[in-house]
């Protein structure tokens, strides 16, 4: 109720009058005949008529066009599952208990981690367009791993305090990495026409 349309959105439905305002309020502190917002609605534009002009591409003409492309993007979306997350995210009391960490003591340290996660997606808004998405995921899967591995052995040998540690540190490298990163790709590998079903088949 309180967020106004993307300015996308509006000048894609042909509300430029409105587009314009949110994007003077975005670029230039609301003054809508700032330079820097004309031109910003100006690109915007350009893209959605472009956008128009070309169409849109379905699922099956999507991959034959590009099928390099889809497969970057649903190569990204699946790695960003299949490098363990779910199992430390949904089965972390049971990691901690098994770690030596009892009853309400488990359910503590999962809390604990799941807000060392949350504080940890804050990190790629800005180390995403520095560092470059490559090697952000690169350095994410390496750091996951090895804590992966730290995390066993820890808990083989019950040091309770450590396998949280290292727990933490797997849970808020993926927040760095795979967690948003693989959410960015499948949009920016794809041209407009393709972006929606390509998108939709990456998060399929």
């Amino acid at each position: 109720y309180i967020l106004v349309e993307s300015p996308r959105w509006l000048l894609e439905h042909d509300h430029d009058d409105e587009g314009l305002v949110v994007i003077a309020d975005l670029f230039a502190n609301g003054e809508v005949h700032s330079e820097d917002a004309i031109l910003e609605f100006k690109n915007i534009k350009e893209n959605v008529l472009i956008g128009r002009l070309e169409g849109k591409l379905g699922f099956l003409k999507t991959i034959k066009k590009y099928p390099i492309r889809i497969f970057i993007a649903c190569s990204a979306q699946m790695f960003a599952q299949f490098n363990g997350i779910n199992v430390i995210s949904y089965y972390a009391p049971l990691v901690f208990e098994h770690a030596g960490w009892v009853g309400r003591d488990a359910l503590k340290m999962t809390g604990i981690n799941s807000l060392i996660y949350l504080l940890s997606t804050l990190i790629p808004w800005k180390l995403s367009e520095s560092w470059g998405r490559k090697p952000l995921l690169i350095f994410g899967g390496l750091s996951m791993g090895i804590s992966l591995v730290l995390i066993a052995i820890n808990a083989l040998f019950k040091n309770s305090i450590l396998v949280v540690i290292f727990v933490s540190i797997y849970n808020s490298m993926f927040g760095i990495s795979w967690g948003p990163i693989g959410w960015l790709i499948g949009p920016e590998v794809l041209p407009n026409k393709a972006r929606s079903s390509g998108s939709s088949l990456a998060t399929a």
